[in-house]
């Protein structure tokens, strides 16, 4: 549960957890809040393997009130999960270790659009970027990001109006 309130908002862990140790006891508490996530829980306590903690990570990813505002390190986890799963014999760490490194020899995967800082964008490239000036880019923000546009760059910076020089 720890895990997926790192990756998720709106998971709920304490109620969550109280929810399965009620059902544990054979009480309905928490069932109208979390549905058939309970019965999942209680496997995965009852019996903590892969497949269980692969079923409870997706039914939460899959609710309509949670969002996953981590999805890099999900999916990465997740796919960890289903290589413990194909081979039994690996342990989660190691797993977790093989999907890092294919990530590494693979490159960071960036969506068509995206917005981040220029310590998010450094040695990437991309064909349209757009640099909007705030007062404390320093000289190295200023160059990382004017030098990721490979066919166009936009600049947004603020307009100083002056007074056009009138001579009498």
């Amino acid at each position: 549960m720890g895990f997926i309130g790192d990756c998720m908002t709106g998971t709920g862990q304490t109620p969550f957890l109280s929810a399965v140790e009620a059902r544990r006891k054979g009480s309905r508490k928490g069932t109208a809040q979390f549905g058939p996530l309970v019965d999942l829980g209680l496997a995965l306590i009852d019996n903590p393997t892969s497949a269980n903690r692969l079923a409870l990570l997706d039914g939460f990813y899959r609710r309509d009130d949670s969002y996953c505002f981590r999805r890099e390190m999900f999916y990465a986890m997740r796919a960890a999960l289903l290589i413990c799963i194909s081979r039994p014999s690996c342990a989660l760490a190691d797993a977790i270790w093989e999907v890092q490194r294919r990530a590494r020899h693979a490159g960071r995967i960036v969506a068509k659009r995206c917005v981040g800082s220029t310590l998010l964008v450094k040695g990437l490239e991309f064909d349209h970027a757009v640099v909007i000036h705030t007062p404390n880019m320093t000289r190295k923000d200023w160059y990382v990001a004017l030098t990721r546009a490979s066919a166009t760059l936009t600049l947004l910076v603020p307009c100083v109006y002056r007074k056009p020089y009138l001579s009498r």
